[in-house]
C-alpha cells in the first residue's frame, strides 16, 4: 500500500453544493466527498487513462476532504460531542471519560446514562456537534464557518455567443484560500508529484474550481490495538451507506476491488437489545456522476461521517492489522447500477477518544 496525507488549497471559487435548485447550487459542502476529490485527483494525474478498465490498482483512492483552519486539520464530530448553548466555548466529549464498549456491556440504559448528555454542570441545555468539523489544538474547539461567497453565473447562447435571457444561475462557492486535508491510497507502484493542480466542481471550463494539491507526508498507517478483541469500535471518516449496516462488511470485496492481498474477513454490526450499535445521523447525499456522463447517480442514504459503529468479527481476518488499514484508507466500494463508487465506508479503529487517535 502507498498512503499519502495531502492538502488542497482552493485557488478560484469552487462550486460544490449540497442542495440543487432550478437556479443553482446552495449550501457548499463543509467537506468534499471522497468520490469527488478522488475523481479530480485521478483525472489530473492520469488524464485520458482514467478511469482504468477493470484495474482499480492503477488509480488513487481518496478520503473525504475536511477543512483546515489556521493550519489545523478538522475532523467530523462524533455523536458524543456537545456544546453548551449558554456557556461560551464549553465543548466536551463524554467519550473522554467513559468507554463505549464498557457502557454497551451494561445495556442501552448504561449507554444513555453515561454517554448521552442533556445539560452541562450548570444545568444549561446542550446541543450535539455531530457531524460538524472540529479542530484540535491544546483542546478541542469549534471551528469557524467555512469561507463561502455568493456567485452569479449568466447562461450563454451557443448560437449568438451572447448571454441568454432568463438564464441566470446563483451558487454558493467556497472562497479562494480555503484549505482541505485528505488521504490518497493506492496498491500500485504509482509515483506522485509533490504538487499538482486539480479542477473540482462546476464551471471548471470558465476557470472555477481550480485547486492546488500538495503532498504533506507519506502516511505510515496506524497502530491497531484491538487484535484479540471480539468487538471493535470504529469511527467513520466518511459517510457509511446503510447497505453496509444491514449486512456483514465483507473485506474481501475491498481486496477484490483494489487489488489488496492479505485483506479478508468480515465484520457485522453488534446488536444490543434488538438495536444496531450505530451512533450517528442519517442523511441522504449525492453519489456524484458517472465518469463522462451528464446524468447524476441516484442519491443514497448514509450515516454521516463522524458516526461511531460497534462491530464484531463474523469471520476473523488472517491479518487484522492489514485488513483494518485497508478499511481505513480504501474503504468499501459502493456499486450503483454496476458502477463502482469509491470513498465510502472508511472506518478507523479507536479505544478511547477517536478524534485524538485518528490524528
Amino acid at each position: 500500500m502507498r498512503m499519502y496525507r495531502c492538502r488542497l488549497k482552493v485557488l478560484t471559487p469552487m462550486v460544490i453544493g449540497e442542495v440543487r435548485s432550478a437556479r443553482g447550487y446552495y449550501t457548499a459542502y463543509e467537506a468534499i466527498p471522497g468520490h469527488t476529490i478522488g475523481g479530480a485527483v485521478n483525472r489530473a494525474l492520469f488524464g485520458k487513462s482514467y478511469p482504468p478498465q477493470g484495474n482499480a490498482a492503477k488509480m488513487f483512492i481518496a478520503s473525504t476532504a475536511y477543512p483546515v483552519f489556521d493550519n489545523r486539520e478538522s475532523f467530523p464530530a462524533h455523536p458524543f460531542y456537545y456544546e453548551c448553548k449558554v456557556c461560551d466555548n464549553l465543548i466536551f466529549s463524554t467519550l473522554e471519560k467513559e468507554s463505549l464498549l464498557q457502557a454497551i456491556k451494561g445495556g442501552l440504559k448504561d449507554v444513555k446514562d453515561k454517554l448521552v448528555a442533556l445539560e452541562c454542570d450548570r444545568h444549561h441545555p446542550l446541543k450535539s456537534l455531530h457531524p460538524r468539523p472540529l479542530v484540535h489544538d491544546s483542546a478541542f474547539i469549534k471551528k469557524d464557518r467555512l469561507s463561502v461567497q455568493p456567485f452569479i453565473s449568466v447562461g450563454m447562447n451557443r448560437h449568438t455567443a451572447s448571454s441568454q435571457y432568463g438564464l441566470l444561475y446563483e451558487y454558493t462557492a467556497i472562497e479562494p484560500g480555503q484549505e482541505y486535508w485528505f488521504t490518497l491510497a493506492s496498491t500500485g507502484n504509482i509515483d506522485i508529484s509533490e504538487e499538482f493542480e486539480v479542477r473540482i466542481g462546476r464551471g471548471s471550463s470558465r476557470g472555477l474550481g481550480r485547486g492546488l494539491v500538495k503532498v504533506v507526508r507519506k502516511d505510515e498507517g496506524f497502530s491497531f490495538t484491538q487484535h484479540s478483541a471480539s468487538e471493535i469500535t470504529l469511527y467513520a471518516l466518511s459517510p457509511v451507506p446503510l447497505r453496509f449496516l444491514s449486512k456483514p462488511i465483507n473485506l474481501k470485496e475491498c481486496a477484490a476491488r483494489y487489488g489488496l492481498s492479505g485483506v479478508d474477513g468480515s465484520l457485522e454490526i453488534l446488536v444490543v437489545e434488538d438495536q444496531l450499535m450505530v451512533f450517528g445521523k442519517v442523511k441522504t447525499m449525492s453519489a456524484g456522476w458517472s465518469f463522462g456522463s451528464p446524468i447524476s447517480r441516484n442519491r443514497i442514504t448514509c450515516v454521516s461521517a463522524g458516526s461511531v459503529l460497534v462491530c464484531r468479527w463474523r469471520e476473523k481476518s488472517s491479518d487484522p492489522l492489514r485488513s483494518m488499514e485497508a478499511l481505513r484508507y480504501f474503504g468499501m466500494p459502493l456499486v450503483l447500477d454496476s458502477d463502482p463508487v469509491d470513498g465510502f465506508c472508511m472506518l478507523h479503529t479507536f479505544d478511547g477518544e477517536p478524534i485524538r487517535e485518528v490524528r
